[in-house]
């Protein structure tokens, strides 16, 4: 058994994608070997081939969080290799690898950069987490179904020259049962088949829609989730299901060692450009977690309607910033201090 690299540090970029892997290997100081493609791949083949080639050496490896998602990480990790996932756009790139972009390339970048030591990695959530954030996941892109189909046939009244008629009252916005049945029937009229296929995809989705609604119900009243949830649903503007895609998402407040750090990952920091004596600070960063800035914005304006604290601030912060946009924000970020505060209050208490 060779056993040069025994004991050595051993780096590896690994540019996954569904089939195939490009792998890249570098020791502290060399390059180790040209880009190697293995297809197909997982952990035990990954691991195989860096012990076939390097034996006992202490291997190092990262990836980019993508489709593929954390099986990888997972096998590599019980197979004792130690193995990190990172933020594509956190990657030192130079406008030349932007040029002349390969997977070769981008498994040698990757490399190189996790030997200099320049790559953090992000939160790895357990299967049992991954599992509830894509079952609320579920949900939210089922709605985005909904609101498709619902423009589609709009779309397709406005080509006919027709006008969709709403009761005094009824908003566009909700379509009860009965407004879609109006519309079945109005369709039926005209022979519309292409209206009646459009108005059978959104009940199909809807019944989706409420089925998904009662797994995330009882996942909420879970042992895991229920004193966490009872706690954020006391915040005024926090509803179950918000709360629920607040846990899934920031899965645990420890992680964000500050409120910075947490105001960070959610998105509620504004772009800065600096130079010399110049100082501009722009329009909010759009690195962020989409799903939990929508949830956050919808309640705060909740707060703002049924909540007279939060109504005299959003008062207050628009006749000072003269923008209503700018007064919701700070709205979000007082309401993000109540959900921290309340989130670490009940971490505390199981230590």
């Amino acid at each position: 058994m060779n056993s040069n690299f025994k004991g050595k540090e051993i780096y590896v970029g690994l540019d996954v994608h569904k089939k195939s892997c490009d792998l890249k290997v570098l020791s502290s100081n060399l390059s180790l070997s040209n880009v190697v493609k293995l297809n197909p791949y997982n952990g035990d083949v990954i691991y195989k081939y860096l012990t076939k080639h390097y034996p006992g050496a202490n291997y190092h490896c990262v990836y980019e969080a993508g489709f593929s998602g954390f099986w990888l990480h997972r096998e590599l990790s019980l197979l004792g290799i130690d193995c990190i996932i990172v933020n594509p756009a956190d990657v030192p790139t130079s406008n030349k690898d932007s040029v002349y972009k390969s997977d070769k390339i981008d498994a040698i970048k990757l490399s190189k950069a996790l030997r200099a030591n320049q790559l953090k990695g992000i939160y790895i959530p357990t299967k049992q987490e991954e599992q509830s954030r894509s079952l609320v996941r579920q949900r939210v892109r089922i709605n985005q179904c909904i609101k498709q189909f619902k423009n589609r046939i709009m779309s397709h009244y406005n080509f006919q020259g027709l006008l969709v008629e709403w009761d005094e009252g009824q908003m566009p916005k909700y379509w009860s049962r009965n407004k879609i049945r109006q519309l079945e029937q109005n369709a039926e009229l005209r022979d519309d088949f292409a209206m009646l296929g459009y108005l059978d995809t959104i009940k199909s989705l809807r019944e989706q829609e409420l089925k998904s609604l009662r797994r995330i119900r009882q996942l909420s009243q879970t042992q895991q989730y229920k004193e966490l949830i009872e706690s954020l649903i006391k915040i005024k503007g926090v509803g179950s299901i918000t709360a629920m895609i607040f846990i899934t998402e920031l899965i645990s407040m420890s992680r964000f060692k500050t409120f910075n750090n947490l105001q960070s990952f959610v998105g509620l920091i504004p772009s800065q450009q600096s130079s010399a004596e110049t100082d501009r600070r722009g329009h909010l960063t759009k690195r962020c977690n989409g799903l939990v800035m929508i949830a956050l914005n919808q309640c705060a304006w909740s707060a703002v309607r049924f909540n007279s604290e939060m109504s005299a601030y959003y008062e207050d912060q628009k006749v000072r910033l003269r923008k209503s946009q700018y007064a919701i924000i700070k709205v979000m970020v007082k309401l993000l201090r109540k959900i921290r505060y309340e989130w670490h209050q009940i971490e505390m208490s199981k230590i």
